[in-house]
């Protein structure tokens, strides 16, 4: 017993010195954790300092930070970043739910409070609303506590309450909120409520009872429950007609909305979802209900915030048709801090704020944080400084006496120009439409043509006098606010600088002196404008004659390119060689083709003078000869010839039906899935523009198969066709690739589909009927759908159930025909003799059969068939069956029309000449 006792002593100490080494290796592996976390939050710290703009590095930041526990470097780290960037859902609510806990008395709750309605404001969250109320809950011990959850409440209803999919939170919070107080206002157990108690119960219950019929005439999912949580409330009460009928108008509502409610949770996580909200956003627009039209831009800027353009078309439809001055303020407010790259939305901010009466430093204050945020090219400082010049113009009162307003004026202009010319040099203001401004400015407005003519000379000295578009508007400007003598001094100056258009100039001169002048001055204008058209017209007609030149050597070279190209494209008949027939005898012998051969006249000369002939065209490779195209190397692509080798065609697939601007590398990405391909060859034409078709080739002809399962396979809006490669002299007459089987009872066929539904609503559809194998859309070579479909099940009993429910669905404002698919036949006749199949023609989708010509196009004309005799056209009489079966078939040659009949087991002999004779003389 000592010995067991002693092993078990011993055993014990064993698990307590484990312990202890695993508890001591635990906190090792957590303090070098802990030390890796702080070496990078100190890298994040430099790279947050060196580009403040960087928005990863910020939440990089702040999850190690919260990480780590470090309060006051966490809640200064996200001050720093909701200063320049608005936080995320996912952000606030970490936020807030790491500051409530920490908010114990009324000063800490106001801080909180404050935090809660910063939140709030960046984007439409449901989740923080909520989060809001709750807070507010919390809190409503203090005075007017009841009072300052319900306007939460209610702000949160008008926010987010018409939200279709999250909206029913907010609701039942609310109601949740209100029904906690109903208890607490009812009198002791036993007792009568005084005349107070009783008239608060009773504003209470009329509260509730608004709330549920308020939330009752909304759309929003999950309404069947919230009316049966009004029949429980209610108890043996009836609900009222009015609120029946509301719920009933929301529940057809609700359903139009499911629709893009649908389309929405259908795009891909990670997707774009701009699409699906335009859509919604259209219908909205269309329906114009202004509170469910804010809503739903909210809900798709809060997905797409860095779209631009969905801002501009929020903040113009709050400005244009909402027309409140304080929402389109605060729109683009977090417009400028989701997109501060887009120079349009802040040029709309400003107008904004002058429209609804901002003071004037708010709007300096913007433009100051415009110009930091950092746009992509010079004309967009360009755009942002004429903005602020149009708004300090406007401040100024032309009518009174000037003010300081005129001489800020001035020093914009002046700071407008000095900042795009040390920032970009001569690319600020290409065209100096700033200077050009201020020049306009000084003359029509402050009288001073004098501070004019100084701004345009700068500009014309810095190397725009040779642009007459930039003199034609100093001109102007002259002519409207100057005097005579400089406006004949400036076009003078004009007429020896200008070299782009000075024919302009020449005009311009000669018009002013025609309308301002005497008759001696505009014969001194006409004498010194004269060599200035000379010059032009000479260089006008040594430009055409350049031209003349390079077009006559163009087609000179094409007519020497068409001389000395074959007259006829060697194909296979040229290569065709005498054969010699030993089996055939009486078959002579086909003399081979001798080209022609171009006449010695036609020659060109060497410089003896000596006739040159023309280069033959290169020979082509035997049959026997080996390509390069039939060795292909090992992990390397394939290099391609000009013509397909048939050799190959076993490893190679045919596309066709291809879109002409698609070029090679969108095929091998999608063939490059399916085995290794070697090379993929566009067939063009002399131009190098794609002919629609050309072959992949792959390494081996295992690849084959599942190649060709790509087929319909849509590039570009267009399905390609994908086919075996096969060598037409040796390709036996095809079948029709869809014959028809019959009934096929497990896949029915659909029409009168909306010609925008997608494959994916289709299947949505069919399949809550059972389980599909396979959907196919009709469509059109180009691409475009035929409103067809084929929808395939597995199980032939569920399509049954499906053509039952299904056919006759409205979709949109088509009304679906579906049924089981039954292809129609295709009419046949089969000869006795040999047993061989001509098809004859079906209607198709679109078809028409087609007449047969010859190769001087149609054989016969039906007029022929009308002079047939009457005789000829009467039917064969039936045949005893004794007939022989060598006289089964008989052609007979018909006179006049050139048409053969085969009359097969009609048993009639060839008819003699003495035999139509007779025919033709009967009476």
């Amino acid at each position: 017993m000592e010995t067991e006792e002693r092993i078990e002593n011993v055993e014990e100490n064993d698990d307590i010195v484990e312990q202890e080494n695993n508890s001591e290796d635990e906190d090792s592996d957590s303090s070098d954790e802990e030390l890796a976390d702080r070496l990078q939050t100190q890298e994040l710290e430099g790279k947050v300092t060196a580009n403040p703009y960087h928005y990863d590095s910020h939440v990089q930041l702040i999850t190690i930070l919260r990480k780590l526990g470090d309060l006051e470097a966490l809640q200064h780290a996200r001050e720093r970043m909701n200063k320049l960037f608005p936080l995320t859902e996912e952000l606030w609510l970490d936020w807030l739910r790491d500051e409530v806990p920490l908010a114990t008395n009324e000063s800490e709750r106001e801080v909180v409070a404050k935090l809660f309605e910063r939140a709030v404001k960046d984007y439409l969250s449901v989740e923080i609303w909520v989060e809001y109320i709750q807070f507010s809950i919390g809190g409503m011990d203090g005075k007017d506590g009841i009072k300052n959850v319900r306007s939460v409440c209610d702000r949160a209803l008008t926010a987010c309450g018409l939200h279709t999919t999250k909206g029913m939170l907010v609701w039942e919070t609310y109601r949740e909120f209100e029904n906690a107080l109903l208890p607490g206002l009812q009198p002791a157990p036993g007792t009568i409520p005084s005349s107070e108690q009783q008239k608060q119960i009773d504003d209470q219950v009329a509260r509730i009872k608004t709330l549920f019929r308020r939330q009752l005439s909304v759309p929003l999912t999950d309404m069947d429950v919230a009316l049966e949580e009004y029949r429980a409330w209610l108890s043996e009460e009836e609900i009222d007609h009015n609120t029946k009928f509301q719920y009933e108008k929301a529940k057809k509502k609700l359903s139009q909305l499911t629709v893009y409610e649908d389309a929405l949770a259908e795009v891909e996580e990670g997707a774009s979802t701009i699409s699906a909200y335009q859509t919604y956003i259209e219908y909205e627009l269309e329906q114009g209900d202004p509170a469910r039209i804010q809503c739903i831009y909210e809900r798709a800027l809060t997905d797409n915030c860095l779209l631009p353009d969905l801002w501009l078309q929020y903040t113009d439809y709050l400005e244009t048709q909402l027309k409140i001055g304080h929402l389109a303020v605060g729109a683009y407010e977090r417009a400028v801090r989701n997109c501060p790259w887009a120079v349009t939305l802040w040029q709309g901010y400003m107008r904004s704020l002058e429209r609804n009466v901002t003071p004037h430093e708010e709007i300096v204050a913007v433009m100051e944080r415009a110009l930091e945020a950092g746009f992509a090219a010079p004309a967009d400082y360009k755009q942002l400084w004429l903005s602020c010049l149009d708004y300090m113009r406007r401040r100024v009162k032309w009518e009174q006496a000037p003010g300081k307003e005129v001489q800020e004026l001035k020093d914009t202009f002046q700071r407008a120009v000095d900042y795009l010319q040390q920032y970009f040099s001569a690319d600020g203001d290409q065209e100096c439409k700033i200077r050009q401004y201020w020049a306009r400015i000084e003359g029509a407005h402050c009288n001073n043509m004098t501070r004019a003519r100084e701004i345009w000379n700068d500009i014309m000295h810095e190397g725009h006098g040779k642009e007459a578009h930039l003199w034609m508007e100093y001109l102007q400007l002259e002519r409207a606010y100057g005097d005579q003598k400089h406006c004949r001094k400036l076009l003078q100056r004009a007429l020896h600088h200008t070299s782009d258009l000075p024919e302009v100039v020449c005009q311009a001169y000669v018009d002013y002196e025609r309308e301002e002048g005497s008759l001696e001055q505009l014969d001194e204008a006409m004498a010194k404008c004269k060599p200035v058209w000379k010059r032009v017209n000479e260089r006008r007609a040594k430009e055409a004659e350049k031209e003349n030149q390079a077009g006559q050597v163009t087609s000179r070279r094409a007519e020497e390119w068409r001389q000395a190209k074959p007259q006829k494209k060697p194909g296979k008949k040229a290569d065709f060689k005498q054969k010699k027939w030993s089996d055939n005898k009486h078959i002579k012998e086909v003399p081979p083709r001798i080209p022609k051969k171009r006449p010695v006249s036609d020659m060109e000369t060497d410089s003896d003078g000596f006739k040159m002939p023309v280069v033959p065209p290169p020979k082509k490779k035997r049959d026997g000869e080996e390509k390069s195209s039939d060795k292909v190397p090992e992990n390397s692509e394939m290099e391609l010839g000009d013509r397909h080798d048939h050799k190959m065609d076993d490893r190679t697939v045919f596309i066709s039906n291809l879109n002409f601007s698609v070029g090679e590398e969108p095929i091998k990405k999608i063939f490059s899935k399916v085995g290794h391909m070697v090379g993929v060859r566009i067939v063009r034409n002399a131009a190098g523009r794609s002919r629609g078709f050309g072959y992949v080739y792959f390494r081996t002809a295992d690849s084959r198969a599942p190649a060709l399962a790509l087929d319909r396979t849509h590039v570009d809006g267009r399905p390609m066709y994908v086919s075996p490669c096969e060598d037409k002299k040796d390709k036996q007459p095809a079948h029709f690739k869809f014959q028809s089987s019959g009934v096929e009872r497990n896949k029915l066929f659909v029409k009168n589909l909306p010609f925008d539904v997608t494959h994916d609503a289709l299947e949505k559809i069919f399949s809550e009927h059972g389980k599909l194998k396979d959907i196919r859309m009709v469509t059109y070579k180009s691409g475009r759908p035929k409103g067809l479909a084929y929808v395939e099940f597995e199980d032939q009993k569920n399509a049954s159930e499906a053509v039952l429910k299904l056919d006759g669905l409205q979709i949109g404002d088509h009304s679906i025909s579906v049924s089981i698919s039954n292809p129609p036949v295709r009419k046949s006749k089969t000869g006795e003799g040999d047993g061989s199949t001509t098809t004859s023609f079906v209607p198709s989708l679109g078809g028409a059969p087609k007449e047969e010509h010859g190769s001087r196009g149609k054989a016969r004309t039906q007029i022929s068939l009308g002079l047939v005799p009457r005789s000829l056209k009467r039917k064969p009489e039936p045949k005893q069956a004794t007939q022989p079966a060598e006289d089964a078939d008989v052609k007979m040659k018909l006179a006049g029309s050139g048409d053969v009949e085969t009359a097969k087991g009609e048993g009639k002999s060839s008819l003699s000449n003495q035999d139509f004779r007779t025919m033709l003389l009967k009476q």
